[in-house]
């Protein structure tokens, strides 16, 4: 049974055990004059009316009611953002700003989520250039693109930055065997690549540079043609390239008709169109080595 000498009664401000024992008589007395026993949980506050109880359940509902309504409200704010979001990821790749990755798909959509992220060209920069310059993931601060846009879009676009620095990575590694093999050796084609710079008309080096990016048969033509130019100037010694030395062909421009540069761009492009043969592109790059002795 509670043991009421500790108990405060509502409002009052006896000490704990200050009650007097005079009063639990009369209560006790009061109490068998009805024919109740004495209640002692009972603190002196009277039992809430119907009214009451009515009014604090309309009270309840309405504060459920407008918490409900402030879910609803809330929900469908972000709804609207997330739309916003979806219109701005249907933005077309601005290559102006961000660079053409030509038909490198995964390379367009990565650059296309991050312009789309709201990320500027110069943070893009300083979380992807060391990284893409030296072709390690590890290197982007990954909290920083967390910060950035989010962590699902930052997901998404180190996937795609993975795959495409595998890739290049993969390219080059192709591209500079090729062009090793072509020189006779590493050492070889950075002589060959030095004179090249120096000495061959730029839009022609850029052609050729054109092409090792291109990799595969291509890169293997660009790089006989710079050996071949190398080992046509008099004043270099000839390469030892591949399993023979490259040396230029002296009996081009009297046997073979010469051609301009712009009709070797031309037909350069249609032999690798069709998948011309060996033999096929050696020729033609006889003819435009006529052509030049011919000073066309």
């Amino acid at each position: 049974m509670t043991d009421l000498r500790n108990v405060t009664p509502a409002g009052g401000n006896a000490a704990p055990g200050g009650g007097s024992p005079a009063d639990d008589d009369e209560d006790k007395g009061a109490g068998a004059a009805q024919g109740q026993q004495p209640d002692h949980g009972n603190t002196g506050d009277p039992a809430p009316s119907n009214k009451e109880r009515t009014d604090a359940k309309a009270a309840k509902e309405a504060a459920e009611k407008e918490a409900k309504a402030k879910a609803d409200a809330d929900a469908a704010a972000k709804d609207g953002e997330d739309e916003d979001e979806d219109d701005n990821d249907d933005k077309e790749l601005d290559t102006s700003v961000w660079g053409d990755p030509g038909n490198d798909e995964v390379g367009k959509s990565t650059l296309t989520l991050i312009q789309n992220s709201g990320m500027t060209p110069e943070t893009a920069l300083e979380l992807f250039g060391k990284a893409r310059e030296q072709m390690d993931p590890s290197l982007v601060d990954r909290d920083k693109l967390i910060e950035a846009v989010g962590k699902t879009k930052a997901t998404l676009i180190m996937a795609g930055f993975e795959t495409v620095t595998s890739r290049e990575k993969a390219r080059l590694q192709e591209v500079t065997k090729v062009v090793h093999e072509a020189a006779g050796g590493e050492d070889n084609w950075k002589k060959a690549t030095k004179w090249a710079t120096a000495k061959m008309d730029a839009a022609e080096l850029d052609e050729l540079r054109a092409m090792l990016d291109k990799g595969g048969r291509q890169a293997k033509f660009a790089a006989d043609e710079i050996i071949s130019r190398y080992n046509s100037d008099p004043k270099n010694t000839a390469l030892a390239a591949g399993k023979g030395q490259v040396t230029p062909d002296t009996k081009a421009t009297t046997t073979v008709k010469g051609i301009t540069r712009r009709e070797y761009g031309e037909q350069l492009d249609r032999l690798y169109r069709r998948g011309a043969s060996e033999s096929e592109f050696n020729a033609l790059r006889a003819q435009r080595n006529a052509g030049k002795k011919q000073g066309i």
